[in-house]
């Protein structure tokens, strides 16, 4: 078994809930920045009223008056940034639900092309199985080995519930990799594939 087979793979996370986990960050930073200068906007604002009801201040608080300006334009900055972080986390989280829902879909196309797998090798009678041997009633010609496959491959799609000592789930599992392979083959349309 090589190292690489051996590391457990963390479940793959899309470019969007990349995104999603950053912005979020990012906006927790701005609006705790947000609460910060306001706090320190209302404390200058205390100073500023000192000043015109004609106290004095002492060098640090007239040097944090004089910042004013600054902190005001900081604090729309942040708004501003913080509005627009918020925009783009709806447009994200929109994203997002988009693609679950499109992963959901996708998950349904297998599971129902498993299940119409299942239908079709259910229903291969003795007769039916005739007219494939023989190419007939519009039935293409197979050999023995390759209904030997179908057979093999029903028995692997269609686990029953005496299955000895793995249970279902387990079976379940160990035949992920086996439905992935014959997904891969059939977008690929490798005709031959039930025929190995």
């Amino acid at each position: 078994m090589t190292s690489a087979q051996t590391v457990v793979s963390k479940p793959e996370t899309s470019v969007v809930q990349d995104i999603s986990k950053h912005c979020r960050m990012f906006l927790t930073v701005i609006q705790n920045k947000i609460r910060n200068l306001e706090k320190r906007k209302k404390k200058l604002d205390e100073y500023k009223e000192l000043l015109k009801s004609g106290k004095s201040l002492n060098d640090d608080q007239n040097k944090s008056v004089a910042e004013y300006d600054h902190v005001t334009t900081s604090l729309n900055l942040a708004h501003e940034f913080s509005v627009k972080f918020s925009t783009m986390l709806v447009d994200i989280e929109k994203q997002e639900k988009r693609e679950a829902i499109e992963r959901s879909q996708q998950a349904a196309g297998k599971i129902r092309e498993v299940l119409i797998a299942q239908d079709v090798l259910i229903n291969m009678s003795l007769g039916v199985r005739q007219d494939f041997l023989e190419g007939k009633n519009g039935a293409c010609k197979l050999t023995e080995e390759q209904l030997k496959h179908l057979d093999d491959f029903f028995h692997l799609i269609s686990p029953r519930e005496e299955v000895g000592e793995k249970d279902f789930q387990d079976l379940a599992y160990d035949l992920t990799p086996y439905f992935n392979e014959v997904e891969i083959s059939l977008l690929q349309n490798k005709n031959n594939f039930f025929a190995r």
